[in-house]
């Protein structure tokens, strides 16, 4: 039984449900987790240097470095978010600025 079902039936009994309603957003949330699955994506993590500030710019020059053409700023986006949310980067936002720093970045 997942926890989807156990809320279903206390619901039939009028059964407080606050700690089950919590395990199953848990439940969603861990499974919609992503993950880095792209080779791509762990390239660019083992390619950013400690301190430095990655901007989608930073690494559209490094897609174009090491041999991804045709890649933009939007891709550029994409896998700086994927990371942010693995737990990989932190987002850093200031005024007209997001940069992302390496979570082992002091």
């Amino acid at each position: 039984m997942n926890a989807r079902q156990t809320i279903e039936d206390l619901w039939d009994r009028a059964t407080p449900v606050g700690p089950l309603l919590d395990a199953y957003r848990d439940e969603i949330l861990a499974a919609a987790r992503p993950t880095v699955d792209s080779s791509r994506q762990h390239q660019l993590l083992a390619g950013m240097k400690p301190g430095t500030h990655y901007k989608a710019g930073t690494v559209v020059r490094w897609y174009t470095d090491n041999g991804y053409l045709g890649l933009g700023v939007r891709a550029a986006r994409h896998d700086l978010a994927i990371l942010r949310d693995a737990g990989h980067l932190t987002q850093h936002d200031t005024k007209g600025v997001r940069y992302y720093l390496r979570k082992d970045t002091p």
